[in-house]
């Protein structure tokens, strides 16, 4: 996780690939539920649901703890580009982006 009290620690997601060295071959889960933080995690193809479902779980509450909440959404970052990952907590529903599923195959 990218944290500072610096409110423009979000705008290092735009160098992100420069800053985050160690990123899997699957690469990571990215979300900035609130300007003070960036959080990553790496794409682990064993803990993958386990790691999703938490993911989710911190990044609600971290967005509606704020302070300047930004966004609840998580994407994938192959490395290159973002990708939504589109989920619907209330309906258990969790779609990762094609282009994912395709290298965890």
């Amino acid at each position: 996780m990218l944290s500072n009290t610096n409110i423009f620690i979000t705008s290092s997601i735009y160098d992100l690939n420069k800053k985050y060295k160690d990123l899997s071959e699957y690469g990571a889960f990215v979300a900035i539920p609130n300007r003070y933080r960036i959080i990553l995690k790496n794409i682990n193809k064993e803990t993958l649901n386990n790691d999703i479902i938490q993911l989710i779980g911190l990044v609600n509450y971290m967005y509606q703890q704020g302070p300047g909440s930004i966004t609840d959404a998580i994407y994938w970052f192959d490395g290159k580009q973002f990708y939504k990952v589109i989920h619907n907590t209330s309906k258990g529903m969790i779609k990762l982006p094609d282009k994912l599923v395709q290298k965890l195959k």
